[in-house]
């Protein structure tokens, strides 16, 4: 039953945000220590002080009431409905899936994501130590007991005192701490977070913004002025549009130009096609218009847990060395056994595939951490499937004993019905003393033990011997049999109903692929199908169809896309093909201009224009103040004025009369605008550099305005929108 007291003392970090207060845990403290709230030591880990809720203003106080008055009313509603063994209802279900459905999506997403990293790159190494020791410290957890942050706290100071020892990789991209590899629980706490809400992607570095967090994405009418503007000016760089729409959308906060341009290069990557569609048609009819014609503590529940491992010996059998790979459900006990040339990631995808069908879904298993049982294969499939894995500690059998404890039960059971095991001995003693040692070579590591059968006689053998220890009374079973333990389990078990779906699944990794205008390149072939002309230049990952080399099975961010064939090996029109995928193509991009046409609307045709308007009406408010001033000479000066005089007479003379009437601009008779003035000031100024002739009254002018800061500023706008290029 929930408590019906309410908490009386929080922390800043549980107040930062809410109605009232500041949004910072620092801002908190600060108006805190302004208005002396009531305070003492923060209880627990962490440090630092809480803050008695009568100290804290009226609305903060009226809002925890209301959230504490809501989880206690929900807590005893639950409490009475359990009370009274009813059901949570059906809305309360169908939540709970949606929301299961929701995390599974979004963890799905990111690990196809995590498999497009290279292989070698440092973001894929990192997450993937970091995902280690999450899963190393959950089996932590689970022996040590308690909460989870000690535990956390527990692991990390056994891991810098050197009484656990990670692996090199793992412990090469853990974080550092002058200069040396450093566990804390605050940041194993902040990866599990981020696991738990993203799966493996969660743990890869991101630096920068975030996907659709963009500061521009947060107002819509902004991102629809953004976009517009792109659209209707493709050139347009960050820098401009922000002069743009701090002209447009005087009222929204300030973004910087830098800002802008993230979300613009973001949108133009989300939407490559399109952009692409929009900015140069022929690029994209060249680029990308369609041209082709997958020990028993705590254990309380069937399927809460199961255990895979494979035999250490190696099984010398007529056509070559074997493995067997085994998996055990930890509550019943039910065991299944695969004979296959080694254990590899598609050998425990087998026995996990049998696992499956015959026992259902399991909540979690735990496997060593060999390559096998790590791999992107076995790896995704348990992903997808939102099965926990719990990676035991190199070196520590001990935490998967159970299946190893059934290798040898297992060695011990198939001896008598191994014909000529170990070769064929003469003396009836040689072969007892044989038998004695055959369970001990089985689990002794690099072992060669003979058998004379092949792979399938030996498949035959244990799957004999398996009906008959499902059959067997064990002592842990209470003397249940594994069959009888399975068959009184009355709970729902989650089935697949979609064997073929399983297969696929399961089926292995081919590569990832981009998508051309051909299509999917894979070992020489063009792989196609219409649904490929909506993602081009989407990063695909293809699973192999083991029944048919002409086909493969192609994913997008988690989702399935289409089955892409090969026309060749398959023997079908390539034209037909050809005429489909151009079709889909065409309906995908009209859906998309459709979506964006209205955006172009109010979209001024000359933004420079605009800019420039807007900071002329701003710059008529300024005047500059008149400066004190000397007049200054020197004999230089003298007579290079001589020199000026006498040449403005030469002038004079050999000037035709016509154009010497008029003057060369006239000044001006009403008040001008900063804007007009420069232009003035400028046309003189292109006059005198080109030697045309200037009367005396212009050329003092020019002189004077030119040394205005007024007149400088209105050339950096000058320089800035006119004589920059075709920014706009």
């Amino acid at each position: 039953m929930g408590s019906s007291m309410q908490k009386e003392w929080f922390c800043s970090e549980e107040l930062a945000g809410l109605p009232g207060v500041p949004g910072t845990s620092r801002g908190v403290r600060d108006r805190a220590g302004r208005e002396n709230w009531q305070s003492r030591p923060r209880q627990g880990r962490g440090g630092g002080f809480e803050y008695h809720i009568s100290s804290l203003p009226d609305e903060t106080q009226h809002h925890l009431r209301q959230v504490h008055a809501t989880t206690a009313t929900q807590e005893y509603m639950k409490d009475q409905l359990v009370r009274e063994g009813m059901d949570l209802g059906a809305s309360d279900k169908k939540q709970q899936d949606e929301n299961l459905q929701n995390e599974r999506a979004v963890r799905e997403k990111g690990m196809a994501k995590f498999a497009a990293l290279p292989l070698e790159s440092a973001k894929r190494k990192r997450a993937k130590a970091r995902e280690f020791i999450l899963k190393a410290v959950i089996h932590f957890h689970r022996q040590y007991g308690g909460a989870f942050g000690d535990a956390c706290v527990a692991y990390a100071d056994k891991v810098n005192s050197g009484d656990i020892s990670l692996p090199a990789n793992v412990w090469e991209w853990m974080p550092t701490k002058s200069g040396i590899p450093h566990l804390t629980e605050p940041t194993m706490r902040r990866w599990y977070y981020d696991w738990k809400a993203q799966g493996i992607w969660g743990l890869v570095d991101n630096l920068g913004c975030r996907k659709g967090q963009h500061k521009v994405a947060q107002h819509p009418e902004l991102k629809r002025l953004v976009v517009g503007t792109m659209l209707a000016q493709p050139h347009i760089n960050g820098k401009k549009m922000k002069a743009y729409a701090d002209v447009k959308l005087p009222d929204l906060p300030s973004i910087s130009a830098k800002a802008y341009q993230r979300f613009m290069d973001d949108w133009k990557s989300e939407n490559a096609q399109l952009w692409l569609y929009e900015t140069n048609p022929g690029a994209w009819k060249n680029k990308m218009q369609v041209a082709f014609g997958s020990h028993f503590e705590n254990i309380e529940r069937f399927n809460q847990l199961w255990e895979l491992d494979s035999t250490p010996g190696d099984w010398m059998l007529k056509d070559g060395r074997h493995s067997v790979i085994g998996c055990i459900d930890m509550f019943s006990r039910d065991f299944n056994l695969f004979v296959h040339k080694t254990s590899n990631a598609w050998a425990v995808c087998q026995v996990f595939r049998k696992s499956l069908l015959a026992w259902g879904v399991c909540e979690a298993i735990r496997t060593d951490n060999g390559k096998d049982y790590t791999s992107e294969q076995f790896m995704g499939v348990v992903e997808a499937l939102d099965i926990e894995q719990e990676l035991c500690e190199p070196f520590q059998s001990e935490g998967k004993g159970t299946i190893e404890r059934h290798f040898r039960t297992m060695s011990h059971g198939i001896l008598e019905l191994l014909p000529g095991f170990i070769g064929h001995n003469v003396s009836e003693r040689k072969v007892i003393e044989e038998r004695k040692s055959f369970a001990d070579r089985v689990m002794k590591k690099g072992e060669v033990i003979e058998v004379d059968l092949t792979s399938a006689e030996l498949q035959e053998i244990l799957d004999k011997w398996l009906q008959v220890y499902r059959h067997t009374a064990h002592d842990g079973l209470s003397g249940k049999t594994p069959w009888e333990v399975v068959n009184a389990w009355r709970e729902p078990v989650r089935r697949i109903s979609d064997e073929r779906a399983l297969d696929i699944l399961l089926a292995p990794v081919a590569d990832m692929r981009t998508v051309t205008k051909k299509g999917i390149q894979f070992e020489n072939h063009y792989y196609d199908a219409p649904e490929l002309a909506l993602l081009m230049g989407e990063q695909i990952l293809l699973r192999y169809d083991e029944a048919d080399t002409g086909r493969l099975y192609a994913f997008h961010d988690g989702r399935f896309v289409a089955v892409v064939e090969c026309p060749e090996l398959l023997g079908i029109s390539r034209k037909e093909r050809a005429i489909a995928a151009s079709h889909a193509q065409k309906k995908f991009l009209s859906s998309q201009r459709k979506e964006y046409k209205d955006f172009k609307k109010g979209i001024d045709k000359n933004i420079a224009e605009v800019v420039i308007n807007h900071k002329i009406e701003q710059s008529k408010n300024i005047e500059s103040l008149p400066k004190r001033s000397t007049e200054y000479t020197s004999s230089g000066l003298v007579e290079a004025g001589k020199a000026a005089s006498a040449d403005a007479t030469r002038q004079a003379q050999t000037t035709p009369f016509s154009n010497r009437i008029a003057p060369v601009i006239p000044m001006p008779e009403k008040e001008e605008s900063a804007r007009e003035r420069y232009l003035r000031w400028k046309a003189i100024d292109q006059k005198i550099s080109s030697g045309e002739g200037v009367s005396q009254e212009h050329r003092k002018w020019h002189q004077s305005y030119g040394a205005d800061p007024q007149c400088r500023v209105q050339k950096r706008i000058d320089e800035e929108f006119f004589q920059s290029g075709s920014g706009y």
